[in-house]
């Protein structure tokens, strides 16, 4: 009897992962989209875009940094595969064995799809870039169209997925760090991109939202490839007693 509550409370612990990811994953999408369809209709810069690159830009020290953090996004799928590598490693040394990583696979294929529709949103939206008239310092000058920032987007879907399934091997603390540098390593992207002029702060917000949204559906695939093996396997495992 024992056996079977906790396989009641396991299934209805997965169900419950399954709805805040969804939830997760149309918050973020639809915010991203209310926010293209604002970019898109009035056109880069947005109300305040003009003075927070600004202030990014005042310390010209930040430039150097940012070139060196720029590069985790100038290589996207290298920063991919890196994080892919991690995750599983992670997920190895967690004592999670080889079917355990079929999740991971699944969710870094939908990962690259997403990667790989960066630049098709942007000529939809089709929102300009800062320029070196409007009085900005442009230090990076790739791309055409600004919406949503491919950089802070890529990085920021490589290192949630990363630890999203790195601290699914590890104990609550280590999973809050593996986390903690998931949102580090997002936010200095996107910051980065502001500094070197490449987008205005709205492009890296959107890129943002879409990360945030792309991870939750990413986790949701990989629930899903996961199937009923890891809900009995979920089920199946007795808590630690402490002795």
């Amino acid at each position: 009897m024992d056996d079977l509550g906790e396989m009641g409370s396991s299934a209805g612990g997965a169900r419950g992962v399954t709805w805040r990811l969804a939830a997760i994953a149309v918050a973020a999408l639809g915010a991203f989209s209310a926010l293209a369809v604002v970019v898109a209709v009035e056109k880069a810069p947005l109300p305040g875009d003009r003075w927070l690159l600004g202030e990014l830009q005042e310390p010209g020290w930040l430039v150097e940094p940012a070139k060196a953090v720029n590069l985790a996004g100038d290589h996207e799928f290298v920063t991919l595969i890196a994080a892919f590598g991690i995750a599983v490693a992670a997920l190895g040394r967690g004592g999670v064995g080889v079917g355990g990583a079929r999740p991971v696979v699944a969710a870094f294929l939908v990962a690259v799809v997403f990667l790989s529709l960066d630049q098709e949103i942007k000529k939809l939206v089709e929102s300009p870039r800062p320029t070196a008239a409007e009085g900005f310092t442009i230090h990076d000058t790739s791309g055409t169209f600004g919406y949503p920032s491919g950089h802070a987007f890529s990085v920021t879907v490589a290192a949630g997925l990363m630890a999203a399934f790195a601290a699914r091997g590890s104990g609550w603390q280590a999973g809050g760090a593996w986390w903690a540098v998931a949102v580090a390593a997002g936010a200095t992207q996107g910051l980065a991109r502001v500094i070197l002029g490449a987008h205005w702060p709205s492009d890296v917000v959107g890129g943002w939202l879409l990360a945030a949204g792309a991870v939750a559906l990413c986790m949701l695939v990989g629930r899903v490839a996961g199937g009923p093996a890891r809900e009995q396997a979920g089920a199946g495992r007795k808590p630690r007693r402490d002795r």
